[in-house]
């Protein structure tokens, strides 16, 4: 890929955009922003894992990564009394580019017919059905290698699983993931070593590069500056030495 800027040094003053993180909403947001023409800066706390580097053991995830599972996707609430109306669940949360696309197993599914109708219902939203998404999702699956599992890479325990549904008369699919030429090693958790899976780092921050958005790694940003209700600026500081490149 287009490489990324080799130092902090190559931090201009001025952008259009700073985008902080280099994650799913940051990655995308910056290939987008950067291809409409605006001066993107894509700021990543972590560094960037190539192949080979992935931490292997969990403790050693939390020390490079400082990956954890401690932070907590709240559920909505509401009224007086705080009443929960959904589950809490933990996240899992890396730091490195591509942010939490390093650490997840790659699943992309598409939600059901009936999450789109409730959006529009519930919010009064057009434009939210099926019928106008679906092309967005489609351009999406072909950009990341969105496909149904193939049963060479499911592994026994998958494929015991459906023959007990086909047996219980069960319907059963294989899931949806974002890989390409997927080896089925069980690492999607800890870094894709072969890098078949299509985490921002390897599909996202290259396209946004190509675009003319420039990404810095190991740049925390730690406080973000506001006039009124709008942003004028961030400023943080270096969190590790960027490992030089090669040409």
């Amino acid at each position: 890929m287009t490489r990324l800027a080799k130092s902090p040094d190559q931090l201009q003053r001025h952008y259009d955009v700073v985008i902080v993180g280099s994650g799913y909403g940051g990655s995308v947001s910056a290939s987008r922003l950067a291809r409409a023409g605006k001066r993107v800066a894509v700021l990543e706390r972590g560094r960037e894992f190539v192949t080979g580097e992935f931490p292997s053991r969990f403790p050693d995830m939390r020390n490079e990564m400082r990956v954890t599972g401690q932070r907590m996707s709240l559920g909505s609430r509401t009224g007086l009394y705080d009443v929960r109306l959904g589950e809490d669940m933990h996240v899992l949360v890396g730091c490195g580019l591509g942010g939490g696309s390093l650490v997840n197993s790659a699943i992309c599914v598409r939600p059901p017919d009936s999450v789109f109708e409730r959006w529009s219902s519930r919010y009064d939203l057009e434009r939210t059905d099926r019928a106008n998404l679906d092309p967005h999702f489609d351009a999406i699956s072909d950009f990341l290698g969105i496909a149904p599992t193939p049963e060479s890479v499911q592994g026994p325990r998958n494929l015991l699983f459906r023959d007990a549904c086909d047996e219980l008369g069960i319907e059963s699919e294989p899931i949806a993931r974002n890989v390409r030429d997927c080896r089925g090693s069980g690492e999607c958790f800890t870094g894709c070593r072969s890098r078949a899976k299509q985490s921002m780092d390897v599909s996202y921050v290259p396209a946004a590069l190509r675009a003319g958005a420039r990404v810095f790694t190991s740049l925390q940003v730690q406080q973000i500056r506001r006039s009124g209700h709008r942003v004028t600026g961030v400023s943080g500081q270096v969190t590790a030495t960027p490992k030089p490149q090669n040409p």
